[in-house]
């Protein structure tokens, strides 16, 4: 301990500098914030499965996120079919309606996309639109496999575009829960920027 005396008596011989008066105000607003940041999705879940009390609410700039994923699943979706649909124009002609699929697919995903644009921007309508969005999404996934069930009677692909448009009313229905939850524009909306 000698060898490390001069620089103890350095320490001690500076001035004393006391901290703010509101430091540990800040501090614990900090981990607040961090720590409801960390723990939001997990709230949400246990909020629909385990009837918690407290409603988690997302800013629009993270239910667009949702509506971007959204979009790029249905552009993978969309790819996929175009690779796989090549021969199945030659196979049967006259299913125009199972053949455009991927065209849809697609035209779904730049929708989405859209609405996430439309959300990250904060416009005032934007959950209103997105709303309108997602209504019309499920009626459409609706009637596209009552029509995929008129062109075709084979059970394979029954089970196949049955369990198409049973996940697209699923996501329709999540997305929808989701912008629900969309709060307004608040002062929290952008507190990660002052860190």
């Amino acid at each position: 301990m000698e060898e490390f005396k001069h620089i103890i008596d350095r320490i001690e011989g500076m001035p004393k500098v006391l901290p703010p008066a509101d430091f540990t105000d800040k501090v614990m607003d900090r981990i607040a914030c961090a720590h409801r940041e960390k723990n939001y999705l997990k709230r949400s879940l246990r909020g629909t499965a385990g009837r918690v009390s407290a409603r988690v609410e997302f800013t629009k700039s993270e239910c667009s996120l949702f509506f971007f994923m959204a979009g790029v699943f249905h552009l993978i979706l969309a790819s996929i079919l175009f690779m796989g649909f090549e021969k199945i124009f030659c196979m049967y002609p006259d299913a125009l309606w199972i053949i455009s699929q991927p065209a849809i697919s697609l035209l779904t995903a730049f929708g989405f996309i859209s609405l996430g644009v439309l959300l990250y921007k904060k416009n005032v309508n934007a959950v209103k639109t997105a709303q309108i969005g997602i209504a019309a999404y499920i009626a459409f996934v609706i009637i596209n496999g009552l029509a995929i069930h008129r062109h075709f009677d084979i059970p394979l692909i029954m089970v196949m575009f049955l369990s198409f448009t049973v996940g697209g009313i699923l996501v329709g229905i999540i997305l929808g829960i989701l912008v629900h939850r969309c709060e307004k524009p608040s002062a929290h909306d952008g507190y990660m920027e002052t860190f």
